[in-house]
């Protein structure tokens, strides 16, 4: 017959670190259940109400107005002179490509979105290439 002591794995299951978190979860269990509520309606509140607020706050802390007006600048200065040089075309390329999505993020809420309401930035989309 086979000789197996059940009291040591017993002892040894109490002692374990997971059987002592399930019982702490099972003793607590509504507190566990009101902290994970809180946390979520936490996280909520600050994912829709605060985030946004400090997005556009960032745009204004960072510059993005400035910014995108000394950029549209640059672009809209003469270079008919340049344009035959293929580094020129290569750069001012790269340039208006970084000013476009430059302007997408600006013009993008937290969500990343294009609301209407930023027609800040839609002042700096066009550019008139002299």
């Amino acid at each position: 017959m086979l000789n197996v002591d059940i009291g040591a794995y017993k002892r040894d299951l109490e002692t374990s670190w997971i059987y002592q978190f399930a019982q702490f979860l099972i003793d607590h269990w509504i507190a566990v259940l009101i902290t994970i509520v809180i946390f979520v309606v936490i996280r909520a509140l600050f994912n829709n109400v605060v985030f946004p607020y400090y997005f556009e706050e960032f745009k204004k802390l960072y510059g993005f107005e400035k910014t995108l007006s000394n950029m549209k600048d640059v672009l809209e200065e003469d270079f008919s002179d340049l344009w035959h040089e293929s580094e020129f075309c290569m750069a001012f390329l790269a340039l208006q490509d970084e000013h476009q999505r430059f302007t997408r993020l600006a013009k993008s809420n937290s969500n990343g979105e294009n609301p209407r309401r930023f027609h800040w930035a839609n002042r700096y989309a066009r550019i008139h290439i002299k």
